[in-house]
């Protein structure tokens, strides 16, 4: 049976994440995997593309993570910009599933902005959206990697983001 090449790549990430944090396997953490994986897949399809990010992009924000967060959001029209991380907050999934315990905070965080061949992230939008980002899903602290591309497969006016956050222990 022929693989997927995003498939391929969503399973060998999780996977070496796996092998690092050596997770306890339960019912819910194998329900959720099976999400994440699917999602992680999609995710995986842009790791692949030659002009945004790459694995290793994603490699730098899982390798040190407890935690980690993926989350997708797609806006088109007036204010485009300003309604993305909202959307892109509450489209995020947490893995594993467990409780924030005290201390973890977002270490490192990936962002992919894709946008249609004919109406472009402009630069003011570019930077209001990371903005945002940085101020209420992230903090000041946390190390960002972002990319912009575009997908010509798109809705012309719109914008598709990808986060992905990395979770650990400040070094204080």
């Amino acid at each position: 049976m022929l693989t997927n090449p995003a498939t391929a790549l969503a399973e060998t990430l999780l996977c070496e994440r796996e092998a690092h944090s050596q997770p306890v396997v339960t019912p819910a953490y194998q329900a959720t995997r099976s999400n994440l994986l699917a999602r992680l897949a999609e995710f995986s399809s842009l790791l692949l593309r030659p002009d945004d990010i790459d694995p290793d992009d994603a490699r730098a924000v899982l390798g040190r993570a407890t935690a980690f967060r993926l989350g997708h959001a797609a806006t088109s029209g007036p204010n485009r910009a300003a309604r993305l991380a909202p959307i892109l907050a509450t489209n995020s999934l947490l893995f594993p599933p467990i409780a924030s315990p005290p201390g973890l905070q977002p270490i490192a965080a990936l962002l992919s902005l894709l946008s249609g061949p004919t109406q472009e992230l402009e630069m003011d939008e570019l930077t209001e959206i990371v903005e945002a980002v940085q101020r209420n899903i992230l903090s000041e602290d946390t190390e960002m990697i972002f990319g912009h591309g575009i997908l010509p497969e798109a809705e012309e006016a719109g914008i598709l983001a990808w986060l992905l956050v990395g979770y650990g222990y400040s070094a204080e």
